[in-house]
């Protein structure tokens, strides 16, 4: 009887600590855990610095427009965490493009061929 009640707290005990150990990870420094995960966007900054417009013509908020202060109207790529449900990124860093860079295709390249 003593080792079934034992086991029975110790089984309560382990989920607890369990559930407590996975809800911890839900928020570190303002974004969702699942926009925790540093990603690469590239596009423009706005004049005013508040918000990146992708290639794709997506608009994103800066939380942190300090971090890019001085790159206004540039084309940029940021390493940053998002959070989808605010549209926002907090950008952990800049790599700005160079001036002259043109992307062009390959026509030769294997995506062309059929």
């Amino acid at each position: 009887m003593k080792t079934l009640i034992l086991n029975c707290l110790a089984a309560v005990l382990l989920l607890s600590v369990t559930a407590t150990a996975q809800d911890n990870g839900q928020q570190r420094n303002g974004m969702k855990a699942t926009g925790a995960k540093a990603v690469n966007i590239s596009g423009t900054v706005s004049l005013d610095g508040k918000t990146l417009v992708t290639d794709a013509d997506n608009m994103w908020t800066i939380s942190n427009a300090d971090a890019i202060k001085g790159h206004e109207g540039q084309h940029l790529t940021v390493k940053c965490q998002t959070d989808p449900d605010k549209r926002a990124i907090h950008v952990l860093f800049i790599k700005p493009e160079p001036a002259g860079m043109k992307q062009a295709a390959n026509w030769g390249d294997s995506a062309f061929r059929r």
